[in-house]
């Protein structure tokens, strides 16, 4: 239960933080407009919001093993949950801590890290363009 928890968490942490980059590269605005630019009102928000975490949360890699699954595992490339994720892994060395665990971005090293945190940057400055004017 605390494994689940503590997943949860770090998504949701890693996702803000893509989202703060977001914000960062767009001079002030949020990267929330992704998805409010796709609604009309304020109602129809917070379902769209439920299945971007949700979606979040499959993808990243720390529920559902996505590597070595095809369409899943590239799926997973387009989310910040899944590269997030995988820089803490890679951070607390979880495939030393975590037996079975074959995920090469979770590879204790500094290259592993920095490519996740390079993907982010990516993802980061896609968003941005999306959600600019």
């Amino acid at each position: 239960m605390l494994a689940a928890v503590s997943i949860l968490v770090i998504v949701v942490i890693e996702s803000l933080r893509a989202f703060d980059l977001v914000w960062i590269i767009n001079k002030g605005r949020n990267g929330l407009e992704l998805i409010s630019a796709l609604v009309s009102t304020s109602e129809q928000v917070m379902p769209l919001l439920v299945i971007s975490i949700m979606g979040q949360l499959v993808l990243c890699g720390g529920l559902i093993p996505v590597t070595g699954r095809a369409g899943l595992e590239q799926l997973s490339w387009l989310v910040p949950s899944r590269w997030g994720f995988a820089a803490g892994a890679s951070t607390i060395d979880v495939l030393r801590k975590v037996p079975g665990e074959s995920d090469a971005l979770w590879k204790h090293s500094a290259s592993a890290w920095i490519a996740c945190e390079l993907a982010l940057l990516v993802l980061a400055a896609g968003f941005a363009g999306v959600t600019s004017e």
